[in-house]
């Protein structure tokens, strides 16, 4: 993995959002960039508790997948390792669970 996000150019990365603090995602990979498809990829990390909505393209589709801790997906509840796919959707509805920090990456699809 280190060789291949070595060879990524420059003009792939974007900085970090200063001053972050959670509860948002952070684009990590646009339409455009340098993976050769029509996807978007966002990570986000969501205090206890906290809620987050992710509005989708209009006829796109999601993969949710939690990395850390346990949320609920559109009102599904997920744990670490579980994975969402979410069609007709236009919006994702994210609230993580009551203990410790949780992270998802959200991977915006062509329908």
């Amino acid at each position: 993995m280190a060789r291949e996000m070595s060879a990524l150019p420059a003009d792939a990365w974007i900085e970090h959002p200063q001053k972050y603090d959670g509860n948002i995602a952070v684009p990590l990979i646009s339409p455009g960039g340098t993976i050769n498809q029509d996807a978007a990829v966002a990570v986000a990390e969501l205090e206890p508790g906290k809620e987050l909505d992710y509005e989708l393209t209009e006829g796109r589709s999601a993969w949710v997948h939690v990395v850390k801790g346990d949320v609920q997906v559109n009102g599904t509840s997920l744990q670490a390792g579980d994975a969402a796919a979410l069609r007709q959707e236009s919006k994702i509805h994210l609230q993580s669970g009551s203990t410790g920090n949780s992270e998802v990456l959200v991977f915006e699809l062509v329908a």
